[in-house]
């Protein structure tokens, strides 16, 4: 996942940015700005009322594993589908009880 950075002219007009990578190409970190876009994503799974206490858990590693390019990311990727066509499914049973 890469970041645009966008540019200012000296006129005040945006430019084209530069791609910033979101992980380290030595040792795979995230940077900052990589990193709290995934804490936001690990947020937002909590207030998924749909998923139990361990779906939502399952779901913030996978995360982990989501974002980089690793060995895992194929797995991760699986995964985070299979999670979010339950919750997905769960919404829709809630929304027909609801409507009965």
């Amino acid at each position: 996942m890469l970041l645009l950075l966008p540019l200012r002219a000296r006129d005040g007009q945006a430019k084209s940015g530069r791609e910033l990578p979101s992980f380290c190409h030595e040792c795979g970190h995230a940077y900052p700005w990589a990193g709290k876009r995934l804490q936001a994503a690990k947020d937002l799974a909590d207030e998924l009322d749909e998923l139990s206490d361990e779906e939502k858990q399952k779901l913030k590693a996978t995360l982990d594993d989501l974002i980089p390019d690793t060995p895992q990311t194929e797995v991760a990727g699986t995964r985070f589908k299979k999670i979010m066509r339950r919750a997905a499914f769960l919404a829709w049973l809630l929304t027909q009880n609801s409507a009965l």
